[in-house]
């Protein structure tokens, strides 16, 4: 309390003193005294417990109206300031209670009042349009036209504005399926702004999930912007929400890559499928019934036709196919063949070609090709096993051939060249009688091929017998020889052929010989050249040597003659000479010698007829 006496009212207490009458403001509504009671210009006064209560209030006490008493101005001071609880922004605001306590700290009611609160940042007004936030609420200025109201306070209270809570019906849009669980939200209009103002609404959706399917959740979330005409994100709010929406099977063109293939008989294709519809991520495979070439043959970017397509994979229900047939197109290239021979073994012609047979690797079961080749030889023309023969040129031909590729244009093989065999001919040339059986002949065969140098020999041939005649003759120890003989193997190692022996030519020679006219012929003889073989004329027969018949003298000729199987006999006279008397007659030995050589002649007798044995 604060005790004013009629001339001690300080200033610091809002009180004045003029005309003899203390003012007090602001207006006490009651006053406490000590002692006595008494009406005070003109109103009316109580005491209730020791309080003086003035009615109607009053603006000034005059000191002389109690001029013997001390009055106690009761100056209150606010206890506590409180607000009944937090506010949603837009609602009509409801004053703070103030509760207002004495000196003594007893709460006093019914105290009339006006006060100006201090907030967070200042004096602010209370109104329906004041900002969401918390303010914490101090005295600013305070009056009351019946108490005395101290400014001093630590009194403070808490004023919450929360969010207004906007009512918005959104929707989401209907998709075809992208892979996301993203939805497209059209937002309502809000029915409970606050008065004329907007504000700037956005709103995203996510589906539960990104898959196909109807009626399904969509979580909604809002975010708020400042708008118009006051509008303050910061002071509303927007709940997320769930709304329902339906995502719809995305419909994709199946496309196929065909890989290239190596001809293999038939037309099936291996192919893979994509779609540049399907989302990235996404498990979705592409299965058909069936790929096929055009035809089986090769060829570049030939059609493949793709049927009975169908979707597989995890992802592969959030996808309908616009088609379920496709088209691409692939190569079949040539398949590659092998040819390779092989080689018959042949007997030894003179020549190195090499009759060949082919068959071909790599072709499918069932078909065939022609093949053919420019040339097949031996390595040479000569006998020998395991000999290489090289094959050149080979093609292949025929239906079906341009489906495949030939690796080689040549190949080797081996295979034997056999020894030719050769029958051995004899010719035998024909000989004069010698008394011999050995024969000359001459080796050949018409085996033998033209140009080949082979010399067919013999270690004996002989006839069959040695006389005259034509004979047989028989050739063995046959063998071949030469640069070509050993292409060649004897079918034969003996042979006989026909062979003449000529009779030899005998002269036989009647010796001539002398006599005198009355002697007796001598003995007629003959001599012999062309005796072989150390023969006589032991081998003649029919030997005959006569003379002329006569005695006279003269000459007379001597005819030798005689037959033999092998000398052909060539008789020649001889003369006999019956000399006359009166004449000698010398006879020299016989002899045989080589013309151009001196001769030895030698007499072996000499006689002598008288012409006087005759007269």
């Amino acid at each position: 309390y604060t005790q004013y006496s009629a001339s001690t009212v300080p200033t610091s207490s809002n009180a004045s003193f003029t005309s003899s009458l203390v003012s007090i403001s602001p207006s006490p509504s009651t006053v406490t005294v000590t002692t006595g009671v008494r009406s005070i210009a003109g109103s009316s006064a109580s005491v209730t417990s020791g309080v003086l209560t003035i009615s109607p209030s009053i603006t000034t006490v005059s000191p002389s109206l109690c001029s013997t008493c001390s009055v106690m101005i009761q100056v209150l001071r606010v206890q506590s300031i409180s607000y009944a609880a937090s506010r949603v922004y837009g609602d009509t605001p409801v004053a703070p209670t103030v509760v207002f306590i004495n000196a003594s700290g007893t709460v006093i009611s019914g105290v009339t009042y006006s006060i100006s609160l201090l907030g967070n940042s200042g004096t602010y007004t209370d109104s329906s349009t004041l900002n969401v936030g918390t303010y914490t609420s101090t005295v600013g200025t305070i009056s009351s036209s019946s108490y005395r109201l101290s400014t001093t306070s630590n009194a403070s209270g808490t004023l919450t504005i929360t969010p207004r809570a906007l009512l918005v019906s959104s929707t989401a849009a209907n998709k075809t399926y992208d892979g996301s669980t993203s939805a497209t939200i059209t937002v309502g209009s809000p029915s409970n702004y606050v008065g004329s103002q907007t504000l700037t609404i956005t709103a995203a959706g996510l589906f539960s999930n990104s898959n196909v399917g109807t009626g399904k959740s969509v979580a909604v979330t809002y975010s708020l912007a400042d708008g118009s005409n006051g509008g303050l994100a910061s002071n509303y709010t927007l709940a997320d929400a769930t709304v329902i929406a339906n995502i719809t099977a995305k419909t994709i063109t199946a496309s196929f890559v065909a890989t290239n293939k190596t001809y293999d008989g038939s037309s099936a294709a291996t192919v893979s499928g994509s779609s540049s519809g399907v989302v990235s991520g996404d498990t979705v495979g592409f299965n058909y019934s069936s790929a096929t070439f055009s035809s089986k043959d090769v060829g570049d970017a030939k059609t493949v036709s793709v049927a009975g397509i169908s979707l597989t994979g995890s992802s592969a229900s959030n996808y309908l196919l616009s088609a379920t047939t496709a088209s691409t197109t692939a190569n079949i290239s040539a398949k590659s063949v092998t040819v390779s021979y092989s080689a018959a073994d042949k007997t030894y012609d003179g020549n190195s070609t090499a009759s060949v047979t082919a068959s071909v690797s790599g072709l499918i079961s069932g078909e065939s090709i022609s093949v053919s080749n420019t040339s097949s030889n031996f390595s040479d023309k000569n006998v020998g096993s395991g000999k290489a023969v090289t094959v050149s040129g080979i093609s292949i031909s025929g239906s079906g051939s341009s489906n495949y590729s030939l690796s080689n244009t040549s190949a080797t093989t081996t295979a034997g060249i056999s020894a030719k065999s050769l029958t051995a001919t004899f010719t035998t040339t024909s000989k004069t009688y010698d008394g011999l059986v050995a024969a000359s002949v001459t080796g050949s065969s018409s085996d033998i091929v033209t140009g080949d140098v082979v010399n067919i020999s013999h270690t004996s041939a002989s006839f069959d017998s040695a006389n005259a005649g034509t004979r047989t003759v028989s050739i063995s120890g046959i063998s071949l020889s030469g640069s070509g003989a050993s292409n060649y193997t004897l079918a034969n190692s003996t042979a006989s052929s026909s062979g003449t022996i000529n009779k030899a030519a005998l002269t036989m020679t009647a010796s001539s010989v002398a006599k005198l006219l009355t002697e007796s012929d001598p003995t007629l003889s003959a001599y012999y050249s062309g005796f072989v073989n150390g023969e006589s004329a032991s081998v003649l027969s029919a030997i005959s040597i006569t003379r002329a018949t006569g005695e006279n003298a003269g000459t007379y000729a001597i005819t030798p003659s005689a037959t033999a199987a092998n000398y052909t006999i060539n008789a020649v006279n001889g003369t006999l000479t019956i000399e006359p008397a009166g004449k000698l007659l010398v006879t020299i030995g016989s002899g045989t010698y080589e013309y151009g050589s001196s001769a030895s002649i030698t007499a072996t007798s000499a006689r002598y007829l008288s012409t006087s044995n005759f007269y």
